[in-house]
């Protein structure tokens, strides 16, 4: 079975261009990591930007993802083409803001709503003054 994996770990490194460049990294070469990031800087871009339907942090995830392939550098094993292993990295970038972006809705949500509880009195249905916020003082007759 070990024999099976080096033949297909091989099979990948001789026909995917991608993978040497990618093994050159693991060694430690930063001019193969800029050709990297180079080639599919747009790709991963253009992905976030579809798959996050235009998200205003398609910029911050690209580089989000292009952190984790050099950090993962060392790791990486041609068990597939670059782009496949590239993609997966993308998609699970994606998967946490996607989390992340659920949970600061289902947050804001809750905030609001608690807050428009307390304006309302739920008694009477009348509107109901909103306290002053807390650190700001009530003006005095001095300053007037």
């Amino acid at each position: 079975m070990i024999a099976v994996n080096k033949a297909r770990d091989t099979s990948y490194l001789e026909c995917d261009p991608d993978v040497r460049l990618m093994m050159r990294v693991r060694e430690g070469d930063e001019d193969a990591a800029n050709e990297l990031t180079r080639q599919y800087h747009d790709y991963v871009q253009h992905t976030i930007n579809y798959l996050l339907r235009g998200s205003q942090s398609t910029a911050d995830l690209t580089q989000e993802v292009f952190l984790r392939v050099f950090r993962a550098s060392s790791r990486y094993e041609p068990r597939a083409k670059f782009s496949t292993w590239l993609f997966t990295i993308v998609n699970n970038v994606v998967s946490n803001e996607r989390r992340r972006m659920r949970k600061r809705r289902n947050t804001t949500l809750w905030q609001s709503s608690r807050m428009i509880r307390n304006i309302l009195n739920p008694s009477s249905g009348q509107f109901q003054k909103p306290s002053r916020p807390p650190g700001v003082l009530k003006s005095t007759s001095s300053e007037k």
